[in-house]
């Protein structure tokens, strides 16, 4: 009843004693469902474009003796940026000392290779902080800060990738188009984002509102 998933682990719990109790529990076969899931899937998809291949290392991708976690890769190295700040006598990192964890950095990490900004993440971030700590917004915006740099150390060809696209979509919309693209299967895809826009006639009896859509310059 202490686990994360207690019905999920009761289903293994019973299909392991089902195998155990078989004839020959080697010949035993099993259909219980294996759930499995990426690491951390949006730095995979850019390991593998830019093919990075230390990045692609840190997601799985590449053959290793044991899985790699680069969720505690990115705090290990936001820890070391953190570190030497501290020396160096900055007081907010000397603040979050004992704070740069695995849990804190994992949603920058998994949000940040799908454009969110850093004022975006500094937002949610804060939340995260004791209720009534000091230097709350200071230390938000430096933790997403050193975790942007961490991942800009350990994944270059993933950012270089993420600005020329950004730029691309900036330079399309600004041109009055939407960006669209046909997949390797064949299947087109068209992202019609667009700014509303307000403008009010005011007249002798009443008011009157137009709204227009056009194209964002994102």
């Amino acid at each position: 009843m202490e686990v994360e998933e207690p019905w999920q682990a009761l289903a293994c719990c019973m299909e392991i004693a089902r195998a155990v109790r078989a004839p020959d529990p080697a010949a035993y076969i099993s259909h219980f469902p294996v759930h499995q899931d990426g690491s951390c899937n949006g730095l995979q998809h850019y390991a593998a474009l830019g093919r990075d291949s230390i990045g692609a290392a840190s997601v799985n991708l590449l053959p290793s003796d044991v899985p790699q976690d680069v969720y505690s890769g990115v705090a290990a190295q936001v820890e070391v940026f953190r570190s030497q700040d501290a020396k160096r006598g900055v007081r907010v990192a000397q603040v979050l000392e004992g704070f740069i964890s695995r849990k804190v950095v994992k949603q920058t990490v998994m949000t940040v290779v799908y454009g969110v900004t850093r004022y975006g993440e500094r937002r949610g971030r804060a939340s995260g902080f004791p209720e009534g700590a000091e230097f709350v917004w200071e230390a938000s915006h430096y933790l997403v800060r050193q975790v942007f740099n961490s991942l800009q150390e350990m994944f270059s060809g993933t950012r270089a990738i993420q600005h020329w696209l950004t730029e691309s979509a900036r330079l399309i919309a600004h041109a009055g188009s939407a960006v669209e693209w046909v997949t390797p299967l064949g299947i087109p895809v068209i992202q019609p984002y667009h700014r509303d826009s307000k403008v009010m006639i005011g007249g002798g009896i009443q008011s009157l509102t137009f709204s227009h859509s056009g194209d964002t310059s994102q």
